[in-house]
């Protein structure tokens, strides 16, 4: 089926396959970054990059990408995915507490919800300070 993502402003149809997301291949999603916030301030990663981004893309804050993955609930992080916005360049993650977790990506049109195990696409470490 045919839907509408944002590419630099610009409205393009794209077409999906049904195939599994991970047999894409890695340059599909964000290109790999680390980023870094500031305990206690509102903490956001945004400009990102990388091929079929768009806004409703998901991110977790996990152990490690995958099905071995786990939240990281016992360090204070959330265990519920974040949607990005800006055509999928940019997340919001609120205030969050000193430490660091993978962040583990999922395309918008797999519907990963909360669970880590369908976020399979390491795109970098957040680290807190």
């Amino acid at each position: 089926p045919s839907s509408i993502i944002c590419r630099q402003g610009e409205m393009m149809p794209a077409t999906f396959a049904c195939l599994s997301w991970t047999e894409m291949g890695n340059d599909f999603g964000p290109n790999p970054t680390d980023q870094f916030c500031t305990a206690g301030v509102e903490c956001q990663v945004a400009g990102l990059k990388g091929t079929g981004l768009q806004a409703g893309d998901y991110l977790m804050l996990l152990s490690e990408c995958g099905k071995a993955g786990g939240t990281l609930e016992s360090e204070g992080f959330s265990t519920n995915s974040i949607t990005s916005t800006a055509c999928g360049t940019k997340y919001f993650f609120g205030r969050l507490p000193v430490g660091e977790g993978n962040m583990c990506w999922c395309p918008k049109a797999i519907d990963c919800g909360n669970n880590p195990t369908n976020f399979r696409k390491l795109i970098g470490t957040l680290r807190v300070r």
